[in-house]
């Protein structure tokens, strides 16, 4: 097994034999930038570039390793910012111009929410994605454990996901 020091002085311990990878917080703006980076950390082309695809890319194959991997995230503190109530904003105004029709009571409501700062940003949304897939560590192939500190209320300098089969 390797360790890796976390910015609070914790310790993640991943299986010595994972790829490691780091996505770089600093390196990018948006959520357009984020799954650009993600694509240049993993080495992964031919994705959707989506949440549904970055939830899947998690779990290995896709270009990632299909015996799993850890991905550490540098500077989430930044990220969080990025990913934050404007970028996410911006996002749903988007949505609702090109969204079903019928959906777009239920768009409203959500772009409302977001300019009163109440629901998810797009950071927490990937931070819950990353922890969903450390509750299903004992079911399924894919494992991730999100890094001690993580969390869409609180800065953190890194996130480490590790991916296991």
């Amino acid at each position: 097994m390797a360790t890796q020091m976390e910015h609070d002085g914790r310790v993640t311990v991943a299986p010595h034999d994972l790829r490691q990878y780091t996505l770089y917080g600093r390196s990018f703006q948006g959520l357009a930038g984020f799954f650009d980076a993600v694509s240049f950390a993993l080495g992964t082309k031919g994705w959707r570039r989506n949440l549904d695809a970055f939830n899947d890319i998690l779990r290995g194959g896709f270009g990632t390793p299909d015996e799993g991997f850890v991905l550490r995230w540098a500077n989430a503190d930044v990220s969080a910012m990025r990913l934050g109530w404007e970028e996410t904003i911006l996002f749903i105004e988007r949505k609702l111009t090109t969204c079903y029709p019928d959906n777009v009571p239920d768009v409203r409501k959500d772009l409302e929410m977001a300019r009163c700062h109440e629901g998810q940003t797009f950071f927490e949304v990937i931070v819950q994605i990353v922890r969903e897939h450390g509750s299903r560590r004992t079911r399924g192939r894919g494992q991730c454990a999100p890094a001690p500190g993580v969390s869409p209320t609180r800065k953190a300098d890194s996130a480490s996901v590790t991916s296991a089969s």
